[in-house]
């Protein structure tokens, strides 16, 4: 029996549709083009020429990779296929230039995915709760909005001192939460958000358009009074339908993640839609040495 793993390209979406994952229009199919190019790769774990499992990662900030898209032939699983590709795909991610950290984010219900990330030596981070609406009128009170931050160099200051010196984890997109680091906070990056400071000017707000499936106002406050907060929700409003008015005929949510430690807080009749939380899963390129100074890589790719 012959095992190997190789990148795909656009020319094995055949290979893939001809697996039996059991999943009805899967997205991986949808987008394969653009999972497999720039920097996104999907990788495919053979056995005898069948392919057999799927995974990929996706490069963030230049510093950061999200594994996923797992996906395995159910008639092969119970061999530990999926565990091999993804720790596969891990060593070539941290062989990358400039890759500090790679990590997976899945949700609290899917238990398979989580024992694999934990099989490959990747620590739970953080839980975040997405809690998405389209409704935010109860929580609005007539105060008085936040001050926005015009400048990239005062935004980007602000943030780190927030999220660095706290080590706390940033959602840099919708599904896409990373530890903080400076990469995280380029004038690239932060030049497209909006970020506003309270009067008294501590706590930062930000706000910026992500498309998924669907475009949200991505939210982010990580603090435990983001339903209390005066002037919060107003400044969130106004934002949320200037980015209506720009999509009049498309659904437009909001989406706010909210750590495990402050999921209480949510007050009575919220209008927010809230499903597992996801838990995110790291491992440090440190930590990864390491693991693996004294291996190599279990697999080489199909010349």
């Amino acid at each position: 029996m012959k095992e190997y793993i190789r990148e795909l390209t656009t020319t094995d979406l055949p290979l893939l549709k001809s697996m039996d994952t059991g999943i009805i229009d899967d997205y991986v199919i949808q987008v394969f083009e653009r999972l497999s190019t720039d920097q996104n790769r999907i990788y495919g774990l053979f056995v005898d020429e069948q392919l057999v499992s799927i995974a990929g990662y996706s490069i963030f900030a230049h510093q950061y990779v999200m594994l996923g898209r797992l996906r395995s032939d159910r008639r092969y699983r119970g061999k530990n296929y999926a565990t091999k590709i993804m720790k596969y795909i891990r060593d070539i991610a941290f062989q990358l230039p400039n890759i500090t950290w790679v990590g997976g984010n899945t949700q609290e219900n899917n238990i398979a995915a989580r024992r694999v990330l934990t099989n490959i030596g990747l620590i739970e981070q953080e839980k975040l709760y997405p809690a998405i609406t389209e409704e935010i009128d109860m929580f609005i009170q007539g105060n008085k909005k936040w001050h926005p931050i015009e400048k990239s160099n005062d935004k980007a200051n602000l943030l780190k001192d927030t999220y660095i010196h706290d080590k706390r984890v940033f959602p840099f997109e919708c599904y896409y939460p990373f530890p903080a680091t400076y990469s995280l906070f380029t004038h690239s990056n932060i030049d497209n958000w909006n970020v506003y400071e309270t009067h008294q000017h501590d706590y930062p707000l930000v706000t910026k358009k992500d498309v998924k499936k669907d475009i949200f106002l991505h939210v982010i406050f990580p603090f435990s009074d983001v339903f209390t907060q005066s002037g919060l929700w107003e400044t969130i409003y106004d934002d949320y339908y200037k980015l209506k008015s720009i999509h009049p005929d498309q659904k437009v949510y909001i989406w706010l993640d909210i750590p495990e430690y402050h999921i209480h807080h949510l007050p009575p009749n919220h209008p927010f839609s809230i499903d597992s939380p996801w838990i995110l899963h790291g491992m440090s390129i440190d930590n990864w040495n390491q693991l693996n100074k004294h291996s190599l890589l279990e697999y080489n790719h199909k010349t």
